[in-house]
C-alpha cells in the first residue's frame, strides 16, 4: 500500500451515568429518559467487519467521551482509544454535538495524513480494497451537484457550509479546471444532476452520501486556516444549532479543490433508513454480501425495533460469527 490509511469512528454511550449527568447539567433538562437512544448492540460487528474485510488498515481510532464497550479489547494492536479531551481544547468540553468532535479530527496525535471517517451505523460486509477510499493519495468521492432545500436544523448547517464554499470558490472556474472529474463516466445516471445544475453560477448543493468518507488532514488544516472564526463558533456550541457549519464542509472543500479521485460510491454500497418494511431486505443484503458497505440508519418509522435488531444482528452473525482481536 502506497500510503497508510487509518479508520476513525466516533461512538457515544448515552446510558453512561457520567455522560448523562453532564448532558442534563448543560441542557438544563430533567432526567425523564428522553435522551436514551435505541441501542442496536452491533458495534462488535463493525470491528469484526474491519478486521476481516479490511485487514490492511493501519490503525483504528475509536473516539469516545470516555466510556467504552465492556467487550472492547483496548490492548488490540491496531486500536487507539481517543477521548475527546485528548485532542479537543478544554474550552469546548464537554460537548454533546457531533460537529466539534468531527471538526478537530486532524488534531488527533498520530493520525495518518489519510483517514476514513465512519459513523457507527456504517459497516463493512464484504472484502474491500484500499483503492475504495484512496487512489494515488487522493480520497475517492463523486462530485455530483444537487440543489438543497433548507429545512430543519440540519438543512441550515448544510446551507452554512455551502455559503463558505461559495465565498472562497467560483463554481465555473472549479468545474472548468477539473472537467473530467466533474463529468466522469463512472458517475453513470448521476451525471444528469450535474448537467441540470451546471448552469447556475454558484454551488446550489452537493449530493450527500451517508457513507464512510476518506479525508486528508491537509484539507482540515486548509479549511480551518480560512474559516477559523466560523468553525470556532460552531465548536463553542455544546448542542447542535442551526448556526453551526456542517462537517460536510470538509468534503465539499476537497471536491471543489479537485483533491479527489472520481468513483461512483453507490456502486458497492447500500443505504437504508430503517422502517418495518425493509428489515428483511437489509438482512438479505448483509447475509448475501451483495454489497461491500451497508448503512443502517435508525428511524422512528421503525416501530418493531426489537424484532429488527434481532433479524439484522442475526444476519451480521452469519457472515461474522467469530470474535475478532478487538473483542475480549
Amino acid at each position: 500500500m502506497e500510503h497508510s490509511i487509518d479508520f476513525v469512528i466516533t461512538w457515544v454511550d448515552n446510558t453512561d451515568p457520567a455522560w448523562r449527568a453532564d448532558y442534563l447539567k448543560y441542557s438544563g433538562k430533567a432526567d425523564d429518559g428522553s435522551i436514551r437512544y435505541r441501542d442496536w448492540n452491533n458495534l462488535r460487528y463493525w470491528f469484526r467487519g474491519v478486521e476481516k474485510f479490511a485487514p490492511w488498515v493501519n490503525n483504528i481510532y475509536f473516539i469516545t467521551y470516555g466510556h467504552l464497550p465492556k467487550w472492547l479489547n483496548v490492548d488490540a494492536p491496531k486500536l487507539k482509544v481517543i477521548k475527546h479531551r485528548d485532542y479537543m481544547d478544554e474550552r469546548y468540553l464537554p460537548t454533546f454535538s457531533s460537529h466539534p468532535i468531527e471538526f478537530f479530527l486532524h488534531r488527533i496525535e498520530g493520525l495518518s495524513e489519510r483517514f476514513v471517517y465512519f459513523n457507527d451505523d456504517t459497516f463493512l460486509v464484504n472484502a474491500i480494497k484500499p483503492s475504495r477510499f484512496f487512489v494515488n493519495g487522493l480520497p475517492c468521492d463523486m462530485a455530483i451537484l444537487s440543489p438543497m432545500f433548507i429545512g430543519g436544523m440540519h438543512g441550515h448547517t448544510v446551507y452554512n457550509a455551502l455559503d463558505i464554499i461559495n465565498t472562497y470558490f467560483n463554481k465555473r472556474d472549479v468545474i472548468k479546471g477539473n472537467l473530467s472529474r466533474w463529468f466522469h463516466p463512472r458517475y453513470g445516471k448521476f451525471l444528469i444532476r450535474n448537467l441540470f445544475d451546471v448552469g447556475y453560477s454558484y454551488f446550489t448543493g452537493f449530493h450527500d452520501h451517508h457513507l464512510p468518507q476518506g479525508y486528508l488532514k491537509e484539507t482540515y488544516e486548509d479549511a480551518w486556516e480560512k474559516n477559523r472564526k466560523a468553525f470556532e463558533e460552531t465548536c463553542s456550541h455544546k448542542f447542535r444549532c442551526q448556526d453551526d457549519v456542517c462537517i460536510w464542509v470538509m468534503r465539499y472543500w476537497q471536491l471543489v479543490k479537485g483533491n479527489f479521485h472520481p468513483i461512483n460510491v453507490k456502486s458497492d454500497s447500500s443505504y437504508y433508513l430503517t422502517n418495518d418494511g425493509n428489515v428483511d431486505e437489509i438482512s438479505h443484503v448483509i447475509s448475501s454480501q451483495k454489497k461491500n458497505i451497508i448503512v443502517i440508519n435508525d428511524s422512528l418509522e421503525l416501530r418493531d425495533f426489537e424484532n429488527a435488531k434481532k433479524v439484522i444482528n442475526q444476519a451480521f452473525a452469519k457472515i461474522l460469527p467469530d470474535k475478532c482481536s478487538y473483542e475480549l
